[in-house]
């Protein structure tokens, strides 16, 4: 008889959630999605009560640029879960790996992954290593995002040193609603390089876009944000994009 693969699913995905430790929300967003393999950077923080759970799931790939080129990625991404599998990974110690999905969502000011379905890997020591601060990232990771919305800013479009063209733009979000109530859009920053920074130039505040790329925590002058480097780009119509 083979390896056994443990699965565990989250149970339910409300509209929102609330943290039992100080009662922020968490809204999660229609037409996004996120699939990954990567390890916890740190132990996960189990919430008092049980049912919420707070970690960083980590881990470096190797993907190519446009030129032929590979360019080595590095991800540091909070990630949050709720009722029976919130007991489970927010247990799990730095290292253990895991592969998975989940949702966008925003929470304390910031996106983070509402994991929802998670696999747990085998214990191979060689394929963690740790960073400057002592946090464990998962060598050969895997890490995807799709993020569909609307534009909420006009295209910055710029050029490199080296003449390649970079384009940015935000990306609104929309959230789950409970019923009878209104939330605004979440922002979401994407960057684009080469061909796709040119098709994204071309869009204008107001459409729609479906978009896939790698999520990343970059620091601003203020603050940390969220930015989607984009890999791949489709319009979506641009009166009736939802069937």
């Amino acid at each position: 008889m083979g390896p056994v693969c443990r699965r565990v699913r989250l149970d339910f995905v409300p509209s929102n959630l609330t943290s039992p430790q100080d009662g922020t929300m968490l809204t999660l967003t229609h037409g996004t999605s996120a699939e990954f393999t990567a390890a916890l950077a740190r132990p996960g923080v189990l919430k008092p009560g049980g049912q919420f759970a707070t970690f960083t799931l980590a881990g470096e790939f190797e993907r190519s640029r446009e030129d032929g080129t590979s360019i080595r990625t590095v991800f540091y991404q909070p990630c949050v879960a709720a009722g029976r599998l919130a007991g489970r990974l927010g247990t799990l110690g730095a290292g253990e790996a895991i592969s998975g999905t989940g949702v966008l969502a925003a929470y304390e000011g910031e996106i983070v992954i509402v994991v929802q379905d998670a696999a747990r890997l085998p214990s191979e020591h060689v394929r963690l290593e740790l960073d400057g601060g002592g946090a464990a990232r998962l060598l050969r990771a895997r890490w995807r995002v799709r993020a569909r919305g609307v534009l909420i800013t006009p295209p910055q479009a710029q050029r490199l040193e080296n003449e390649v063209p970079v384009t940015n733009i935000r990306l609104g979000l929309t959230p789950k609603r409970a019923e009878g109530t209104e939330t605004q859009l979440v922002p979401l920053e994407l960057a684009a390089y080469g061909e796709l920074a040119v098709v994204l130039a071309g869009q204008g505040k107001g459409n729609y876009l479906d978009t896939w790329g790698v999520l990343q925590r970059r620091q601003g002058a203020q603050r940390r944000f969220s930015r989607l480097e984009v890999q791949d780009v489709e319009p979506l119509h641009g009166t009736r994009a939802l069937l």
